[in-house]
């Protein structure tokens, strides 16, 4: 069985290099899994001995692959997340380097750019990820002028907060094209009373997302991360506009509401209500064609927020003024825009649809027959 098991990365690559637009280069295997291993057991160790532009297969085994750091461009591809599926578990993935796409993974993921190259970080792709603790999260620069975020494309996943971190006497970061898009969220952080120095005009934009709200207890004015924003995103800090929130349903979950982003620019949102939900945004908010407080009971099938959970569904109410009204005419939320979310979708990549051995027994140097249906999603 041993040459089975030497053959498997080959068929796998084979498919994988027909998945135009995701992979590239030499694939790998990674199988933390006793029973079969792939070409690597170890996340870090296949990343540090890959090549730039390569690929990694990460099979979904739900043992952790522990922390690792990235710091050439590359493509990971795991299992994916389904409550009936094994999923490719990652505690956290630290991002050092520009140039990679990442799709499939559980865990959380880190843009430090304190300690990438240049201070910068372009080029990357987040999707069908479902990171909730500790979620995503962007450690700033201490260096004038630094810390730029340039095409960066964050879509179809769940997620469990969207934070800023790091309190330096620069702080900076810029916004060069951030898209924050069809994903199920809780809420946007900022972490130890920071307030970052923010550059971008209209470069941070937050469209077609599913907020579910924050599920804590918090007193508003006492505790920071109140709300689905904490007090500090957004505010005068910000360049004015300098972030676009379009098409997005907010949903209230406790007394803190949505908080802050006052300097932001808005338009064609949703905000529900849930008894003690507080929609109130500082200042005025530009914008236009927003459906303030609405009854979350006509917005959704199942309204029920705070958490990420299987058992609700999130999907539209048949009359919901939701409903083709956003501003490109397809739905407000997940289900609309250039991004569509199925929750819980599989990733891009190589599946075998079926796999056989011919024969119980093989001659010393014989060949081994192997039929098998794949197909590149």
């Amino acid at each position: 069985m041993a040459r089975i098991f030497r053959l498997l990365p080959l068929v796998l690559a084979a498919i994988a290099s027909a998945v135009t637009g995701v992979v590239s280069a030499t694939q790998w295997t990674v199988d933390n899994s006793p029973n079969s291993p792939g070409q690597y057991t170890s996340l870090q160790d296949a990343i540090d001995n890959a090549a730039s532009w390569d690929t990694l297969l990460i099979t979904g085994t739900n043992i952790t692959y522990g922390t690792v750091v990235i710091s050439q461009p590359i493509t990971l591809i795991g299992a994916g997340y389904n409550p009936n599926a094994l999923e490719t578990i990652v505690d956290q993935l630290t991002l050092l380097s520009s140039d990679v796409f990442i799709s499939g993974l559980h865990g959380g993921i880190l843009f430090d750019l304190e300690n990438a190259d240049g201070d910068t970080l372009a080029n990357i792709t987040i999707t069908r990820c479902r990171l909730e603790n500790p979620g995503i999260n962007f450690y700033a620069s201490s260096q004038a002028g630094a810390g730029r975020l340039i095409d960066i494309d964050i879509y179809n996943n769940v997620i469990g907060q969207f934070g800023f971190n790091g309190c330096f006497t620069q702080n900076q970061m810029r916004f060069d094209s951030l898209l924050f898009a069809n994903n199920i969220a809780s809420r946007f952080t900022l972490s130890g009373g920071c307030v970052p120095q923010f550059q971008g005009t209209e470069t941070f934009i937050i469209d077609h997302n599913l907020f579910i709200g924050y599920s804590g207890a918090c007193t508003i004015g006492v505790d920071q991360l109140c709300g689905i924003f904490s007090d500090q995103f957004g505010n005068s800090a910000w360049t004015n506009s300098s972030a676009i929130l379009s098409n997005n349903i907010f949903h209230l979950q406790s007394n803190g509401g949505i908080r802050g982003c006052g300097n932001c620019t808005w338009f064609n949102n949703i905000t529900t209500t849930t008894g003690g939900g507080n929609d109130s945004i500082p200042g005025t908010p530009l914008g236009n064609e927003n459906q303030w407080s609405i009854d979350p009971a006509s917005v959704l099938v199942n309204y029920a927020g705070g958490v990420f959970d299987w058992g609700h569904d999130y999907s539209l109410q048949v009359a919901s003024t939701a409903i083709n009204a956003a501003s490109d005419g397809s739905d407000i939320g997940i289900s609309g825009g250039q991004h569509p979310y199925v929750i819980g979708a599989p990733p891009h990549g190589p599946v075998i649809e079926y796999f056989n051995v011919d024969g119980s027994a093989i001659e010393i140097n014989g060949d081994v027959i192997i039929n098998f249906r794949a197909y590149g999603r």
